[in-house]
């Protein structure tokens, strides 16, 4: 089951742990303005690709990707530049 959060007005952080899809939670730019924290435990959903979408969001402050597997070293250091000041829990 997918959480629609566009009815809320302020979110500042998201749980998609095990197998659910990041990116279908994360679909209107006017709720993730407020995005500061993301736990991504255990996503096997979750890859470079996603990971590199997700540093498009400029106020996030941490993200917990422990247990996600299909991330590489290479996806960390991409999102890292993108931002630099996010902590990357792994």
């Amino acid at each position: 089951m997918l959480l629609n959060v566009d009815h809320f007005i302020y979110v500042d952080d998201l749980s998609a742990t095990g197998d659910e899809a990041i990116d279908e939670r994360i679909k209107s730019p006017f709720w993730t303005q407020y995005l500061i924290g993301i736990y991504a435990r255990r996503n096997q959903n979750l890859t470079d690709v996603g990971l590199a979408k997700l540093g498009a969001l400029e106020k996030l402050k941490w993200i917990d990707i422990t247990g996600c597997n299909n991330i590489t070293q290479r996806g960390i250091d991409e999102f890292k530049k993108a931002l630099p000041n996010c902590e990357v829990r792994r």
